[in-house]
């Protein structure tokens, strides 16, 4: 199989990241106007309990997957089999799971109280069978995933917009949701029958084969989701509707930002898997440079949604939303850390088999989550969820930062950085002289965007910083070379 253009990859990334970023902007605002702040919670709780269960299915699978799909994708047969025998195993997880979950919900009550709506997240977990992205992944068909995903979150949007009324509409929201997902993975399950065989013989898969690698992927993903998702479902059980929508609002408005600045982790998944087994000089390149790029996304998009939290929760959710405004700056702050962990164990951790290591990282992570879920959240709420949250998420990434560090040499702290730093100050006064001459809270969002990354590439340009320079040298070549051939023509 032909490999695929690494920037061609990261462009396509960047349109389906920058679609996640935009549709989350549009349908918030209304579905928070129309279904009001306790019902957003309820759905956002179910939403996180079957969220769960489905990373428990998975057998870390969408993570494993992609290193496996990625070393067998020049040989048909061998992928084949691979993308067969990881969707069997996940197939029977999935069924038990299932079962389990329509025993709980009808059995405890805050659950039950709303049975109908458990049910109708039901079909998420059904809808596992048939996620195969990490398979699309593997193979870098990121042109693929990119159309399928624009036209999915098209269909979501109009459905939305159409069917969500009301406030007693919070299921039939939860209803789209979760068919469109459906729909979404058996399209998946078709385009796959161009990369694969549909026929095979069973006795070729060597199904269980993969459980000793899986364990580390199973058991990381069983302790990722207690620090991601067991929040949410500690706060719903001890704290009210509204404090989940706005401890699960900030979260969102974190992952739109993550979604940008880990969009180049995502694609170095199976490059740096591929070149790690075939040429690791190139591997070791492609580690060094990614960190300065992620710092560049990361560092402004932090500072901005720290400072702009009062603004982001009311454009996204109204005058109701604006209390959970602390609760945004505090998990807002993990944008940076989180990135650049998620970088170096998609880069380094995964592509050289450490395992045993990234399990380490989110045991630590998740016995972090539980101590201060449990101590905090029954008296702080959400702030509590929050403060836990930034802990969990600070100790378990600077560690995997300093295991990295030690397997491939890396610098996290270089001239790039310091600047990075030196423009995100200039960016924040910037910020704050418009928040204290402006009081319509639009035109503090808009003036920010704007006079905020100004300010802050401006910076960069002046002090020369590499990746601005590079990027400003391409353009100016590419815009000569088109006046020479105008010219010539």
């Amino acid at each position: 199989m032909a490999v695929k253009s690494l920037k061609s990859n990261f462009i396509y990334n960047l349109l389906l990241t920058f679609l996640n970023i935009v549709i989350p902007l549009i349908t918030l605002p209304y579905l928070s106007v129309i279904l009001g702040v306790d019902n957003i919670g309820k759905v956002n709780l179910a939403t996180s309990v079957t969220t769960w269960l489905v990373l428990l299915a998975s057998l870390g699978i969408p993570t494993y997957g992609i290193r496996e799909i990625a070393k067998a994708r020049d040989d048909k047969k061998k992928l084949s089999i691979v993308f067969w025998e990881l969707n069997a195993l996940k197939a029977i997880i999935t069924v038990i799971i299932l079962l389990i979950y329509v025993i709980v919900i009808f059995n405890q009550p805050k659950f039950y109280s709303e049975v109908s709506l458990y049910l109708i997240f039901a079909i998420s977990i059904i809808a596992n069978l048939f996620s195969t992205d990490w398979f699309f992944q593997g193979i870098e068909e990121y042109k693929y995933i990119t159309t399928r995903g624009f036209i999915i979150k098209v269909i979501t949007l109009v459905f939305i917009f159409v069917g969500v009324k009301n406030q007693d509409d919070y299921m039939i929201y939860a209803g789209i949701t979760v068919i469109l997902m459906l729909a979404n993975n058996l399209v998946n399950i078709v385009y796959c029958r161009k990369f694969i065989d549909f026929k095979f013989q069973l006795r070729e898969l060597r199904i269980f084969s993969h459980l000793k690698s899986l364990k580390y992927f199973w058991i990381s993903g069983i302790i990722f989701s207690i620090y991601t998702q067991l929040d949410v479902l500690i706060l719903g059980l001890n704290a009210s509707d509204k404090a989940v929508a706005f401890y699960t609002r900030s979260k969102q408005v974190q992952m739109i930002a993550l979604s940008f600045s880990t969009a180049l982790s995502q694609v170095l998944i199976p490059r740096a898997s591929y070149l790690f087994n075939h040429d690791i000089d190139r591997f070791k390149e492609i580690v060094g440079k990614s960190v300065n790029y992620i710092l560049l996304i990361s560092i402004p998009m932090t500072l901005g949604v720290m400072i702009l939290s009062k603004e982001i929760m009311w454009i996204l959710g109204g005058d109701n939303f604006i209390a959970g405004a602390l609760c945004l700056t505090i998990i807002g702050s993990t944008i940076i850390i989180y990135s650049l962990g998620t970088l170096l164990y998609s880069q380094v951790l995964l592509p050289m088999g450490h395992d045993n290591k990234s399990l380490k990282i989110h045991a630590i992570s998740a016995g972090v989550s539980i101590v201060f879920n449990f101590m905090l959240i029954p008296k702080f709420a959400e702030i509590g969820a929050a403060i836990a949250f930034l802990l969990a998420q600070s100790v378990g990434n600077v560690y995997g930062i300093l295991l990295s560090k030690r397997l491939v040499s890396i610098r996290i702290v270089s001239k790039s950085s310091l600047k990075y730093g030196v423009a995100g100050a200039a960016m924040l006064l910037a910020i704050y002289l418009i928040k204290l001459a402006v009081a319509d809270k639009l035109i503090v969002i808009c003036s920010s965007l704007a006079l905020g990354s100004i300010v802050f590439f401006a910076v960069l340009f002046v002090s020369r910083e590499e990746i601005v320079m590079a990027s400003l040298t391409k353009i100016s070549n590419k815009i000569l070379k088109n006046n020479k051939v105008k010219k010539v023509m």
